[in-house]
């Protein structure tokens, strides 16, 4: 049965190949054909008829609303050339009132467009609103401007439009990524464990996709995974995790470089989308005051959500205390003039009192 399935897929991908092929000017004849197969069982039957009909001249968003998994399935088997020329307006039109997924219609607009410019214009539109935001607000804002991130990232540096240099973050070494990715798997003592093969937590334990935890100061996931944590974790959505962490790094002998791998993989995986981290971020990290694990009220202290940013070399004060703390911009200036204003005050007060 399943060889069966197996063949007649295959038989479908050989005839979504022939399909995009085919002059675009003769599939109208065979529209009403295509139009049958959008309530076929089969996905890529269904993929297929809406990437014919797509070619036929059928408005996208018509199509996604009928089936936007095979539309979006549609569109990432097809070259800019096989559609219309509006394509990426339309992908954009759909992501922005949420007729698509955010992530995919993003990289798929990013993958398609000829019009750097414009595509860049659009996608600092959606980080732009989460730069100022702290992770204490972590939502939909932040959600979109990593896809957007991630969308800026898929055109390679060198054809990327002036004035976006502030946006750009260094790539991950490949082989960083990929062994920060075989040791959040390691069955026995990995991440996985806890976590899920997709971030999204197993049963009692949070999510590190979508989770301010893990993206901003990588000291704040680093030290949890040096000492491990214990205690209430509230996450942005209201749901509640107690549960307790033990020390990783020490029970699997994990080096600072290895620690720095993992979070630079769950940093780049599953959405999330911030600066990889290196050994030289996470070297020097803070204790438990009192030995042990930490609590998480202690590592909130040390690292609170509502001083970290998405992007890096952003206005964003740390509090007196905690390492990498200046005062907001203009702060000296403001102290200097109120100690000035403070004087002349004090100076008028001693000439009236002494003209008495």
């Amino acid at each position: 049965m399943r060889g069966a399935r197996f063949e007649v897929e295959r038989a479908a991908r050989s005839l979504g190949e022939l399909l995009l092929s085919l002059d675009a000017a003769g599939l109208p004849a065979i529209e009403a054909d295509l139009v049958s197969l959008l309530d076929d069982p089969m996905p890529a039957k269904r993929a297929l008829a809406t990437a014919g009909l797509v070619r036929a001249g059928r408005p996208l968003k018509e199509l996604a609303e009928r089936d936007r998994d095979a539309l979006l399935s549609a569109v990432s088997a097809m070259s800019a050339e096989q559609l219309p020329a509006s394509a990426v307006t339309d992908l954009m039109a759909m992501v922005d009132d949420g007729t698509v997924d955010t992530t995919t219609g993003v990289l798929e607009a990013a993958r398609l467009a000829t019009d750097r410019e414009a595509l860049f214009v659009w996608l600092a539109a959606k980080v732009d609103p989460a730069r100022g935001l702290g992770f204490d607000q972590w939502g939909d804002a932040h959600r979109r401007a990593m896809a957007a991130l991630q969308g800026m990232h898929t055109v390679d540096r060198a054809d990327w439009p002036a004035g976006y240099r502030e946006y750009y973050l260094d790539p991950p070494a490949e082989e960083v990524y990929l062994r920060g990715e075989a040791l959040y798997h390691v069955e026995e003592g990995g991440c996985i464990k806890c976590h899920g093969p997709d971030g999204r937590g197993a049963e009692g334990f949070p999510p590190l996709a979508d989770s301010p935890w893990v993206m901003g100061d990588p000291r704040r996931a680093a030290t949890i995974v040096e000492h491990g944590l214990t205690g209430e974790i509230v996450m942005h959505d209201g749901r509640r995790f107690h549960s307790t962490m033990d020390p990783l790094r020490q029970g699997a002998n994990l080096s600072g470089a290895d620690v720095a791998a993992i979070l630079t993989y769950i940093r780049r995986s599953w959405g999330n989308f911030g600066p990889v981290v290196t050994y030289e971020d996470i070297k020097t990290l803070p204790s438990p005051s009192e030995g042990g694990v930490w609590k998480v009220d202690e590592v909130l202290m040390h690292f609170p959500l509502a001083y970290d940013r998405l992007l890096p070399g952003g206005d964003a004060p740390r509090r007196p205390g905690v390492a990498g703390w200046h005062a907001p911009r203009g702060g000296l200036a403001v102290l200097l003039g109120v100690v000035l204003l403070f004087n002349v005050l004090f100076a008028g007060m001693t000439y009236l009192a002494n003209r008495r």
